[in-house]
C-alpha cells in the first residue's frame, strides 16, 4: 500500500507555491506504484503550474497579517503594488508592470521609518535616490542611472552621505560610479 501525503504551503510570491509530499510504502507491487508515482508526479504539475487568477490579489503571513497586495496579470504582479513587514508596517509601495518596479518606489524599515526613495526602471534605480538610517536620518542622497542591461545602475552627480546622527560622512561628484 503506498499513502501520499501531500500539503500545500503558500509562498509570498506568485507561481511559488509548494507541495510537500511524504510517502509511505506498505510494499505494494511495482506496477501499482509506479502508477500512484506518476499521478503523483502528475497532479504536483497541475497544481504547481497554474498561476493565480487575474485581478486583485493579495498574500498572507502565518501570523495572518497581509504581506503583499496588488493586482495579478498572466501571473505576475502588474500595477500598484504593497508589501509589507510580518508585523503589519509598510514595507515597499509602487507600481509592478510584469513583475518588474517601474516608476516612483519607497521602501520602509520594519519601524516604519521610510528607509529608500526613488524610482525605478526595470527594476533598476533611474534618477534621484535617497536612503535613511532606521532612526529617520538622511543615510545617502544622489543619482542613480540605469545603464540598460544586467548590470547594477550606477551613480552619477552630486553625491552625499551621513551617520545616524546626521553627521556629513561624504560629499563629493560621482561619474560613472567613480568618485
Amino acid at each position: 500500500i503506498l499513502v501520499i501525503i501531500v500539503q500545500k504551503v503558500n509562498s509570498s510570491k506568485p507561481n511559488r507555491n509548494h507541495l510537500y509530499v511524504q510517502f509511505i510504502n506498505f510494499s505494494l507491487n511495482c506496477r501499482v506504484r509506479i502508477k500512484y508515482i506518476l499521478f503523483l508526479f502528475l497532479f504536483i504539475l497541475i497544481g504547481c503550474s497554474s498561476p493565480p487568477d487575474d485581478g486583485p490579489h493579495k498574500e498572507y503571513y502565518d501570523n495572518g497579517q497581509v504581506s503583499e497586495e496588488g493586482t495579478i496579470k498572466d501571473g505576475l504582479w502588474n500595477g500598484p503594488h504593497k508589501s509589507y513587514h510580518s508585523n503589519g508596517q509598510l514595507s515597499e509601495e509602487g507600481t509592478l508592470k510584469g513583475g518588474l518596479w517601474h516608476g516612483p518606489y519607497k521602501s520602509h524599515h520594519s519601524n516604519g521609518q521610510l528607509f529608500e526613495e526613488g524610482s525605478f526602471n526595470n527594476s533598476q534605480w533611474d534618477g534621484p535616490y535617497k536612503s535613511y538610517h532606521s532612526n529617520g536620518q538622511l543615510s545617502e542622497e544622489g543619482t542613480l542611472y540605469f545603464v540598460g542591461s544586467e548590470e547594477d545602475s550606477v551613480w552619477d552627480g552630486p553625491y552625499k552621505s551621513f551617520t545616524e546622527n546626521g553627521i556629513p560622512i561624504l560629499k563629493g561628484t560621482y561619474k560613472n560610479s567613480k568618485f
